[in-house]
């Protein structure tokens, strides 16, 4: 970890196992990874670290066979689930981490109207909005309508991929100042 204090760099330890994917959340000082859990290759659990070198796993809630995503949901640590049924997606799920016992409460779930969507790319949330990315849409759920909108997606022409993210700060805000 870098220290804007002092200039260097300080080794975090070791992580007691390895991250699902490079995609994460930053939350109050602490950074949240998926990790593998039971079934190969799909998250079972989660890594977490703070800045003063605690690290901690713990489970995600039975979620059945959709697709878990780390979102920033209100300032808390939650879970944008999307369910296939079949080849079509057909629901949208969010779970949010209770503290301070790590308790999941399902805050919500969706029916995703159109049918033949192609397989959640990511997902991502701000404010009243939670946005799901495939391959060629940005479907955006309006949490205080309860109402989807959807836009096709310019990078999903000739292969590109559409990924939905948000701004996350780092472990060492710097307010936006650099100071020499």
């Amino acid at each position: 970890m870098y220290s804007s204090i002092t200039g260097s760099w300080k080794p975090l330890g070791l992580a007691p196992c390895f991250p699902l994917s490079h995609f994460h959340v930053f939350l109050n000082g602490t950074v949240y990874w998926q990790i593998h859990k039971g079934r190969e290759n799909f998250p079972g659990a989660i890594m977490s670290v703070n800045s003063l070198d605690d690290f901690h796993t713990f489970d995600i809630p039975e979620i059945g066979s959709g697709w878990p995503y780390l979102v920033n949901f209100g300032g808390c640590l939650g879970l944008v689930v999307i369910d296939k049924d079949g080849v079509a997606v057909s629901r949208m799920s969010v779970w949010v981490l209770e503290s301070p016992l790590p308790s999941w409460t399902k805050k919500m779930e969706t029916h995703i109207p159109l049918l033949g969507i192609e397989v959640s790319v990511s997902a991502a949330a701000l404010g009243n909005q939670i946005v799901v990315t495939t391959r060629h849409r940005h479907l955006t759920f309006h949490i205080d309508k309860q109402m989807w909108s959807v836009r096709m997606s310019v990078d999903g022409v000739n292969d590109g991929i559409t990924f939905s993210g948000f701004f996350m700060e780092s472990l060492l805000p710097c307010n936006g100042m650099m100071e020499p």
